[in-house]
């Protein structure tokens, strides 16, 4: 008898254990519209900017292809401005260091596609956050506005892109 439950505990035990990890990173996934498509973008603007590197990764991460000539993409991204603000906020009575800094990102965004034409109008976008500093977070402790810009600007990527693939979903409907 104590040899059938000794086996059962086994069984139990290793039947758990590759039911556990069997399911790791398994994750159900739906089919949209645009599913199977190689769709590709053009980014016109400024190379070098924080939003510009942003946009590129937002838009690889939803599966679109960024290229570098116009004339191979589906959808055109023209950023037309883009302006960061700081305005300090608070400022700590002890020390004198800043303690709340508020960062505002303005731009000025048109989104075309090929086939469908304006998918977004000359929109003007204004993202706002305030950070509040803890001099022991490591984040903060070297290059606090490329973090905190950095952040910005893939909040407002990642809203550009979704609204691209949005509208582009829309538009591609039979």
């Amino acid at each position: 008898m104590k040899e059938i439950s000794f086996k059962f505990k086994i069984l139990y035990i290793l039947g758990s254990f590759i039911f556990l990890t069997s399911c790791g990173g398994w994750q159900l996934r739906g089919k949209d519209a645009l599913y199977g498509q190689n769709i590709m973008a053009y980014i016109d603007g400024d190379r070098n900017t924080s939003l510009g590197n942003a946009l590129r990764t937002a838009f690889r991460e939803r599966g679109v292809t960024v290229v570098s000539n116009s004339g191979n993409a589906e959808i055109l991204v023209d950023i037309l401005r883009s302006d960061f603000r700081r305005r300090v906020v608070s400022l700590d009575p002890q020390t004198g260091r800043v303690r709340e800094l508020e960062i505002q990102l303005l731009s000025e965004v048109v989104i075309r596609s090929r086939t469908y034409g304006l998918l977004m109008p000359r929109q003007v976008m204004r993202l706002q956050r305030d950070y509040f500093f803890d001099e022991l977070a490591a984040e903060f402790t070297t290059n606090r506005g490329e973090v905190i810009e950095s952040d910005l600007a893939k909040d407002w990527a990642f809203s550009v892109v979704y609204r691209a693939l949005a509208s582009l979903k829309k538009n591609n409907k039979p």
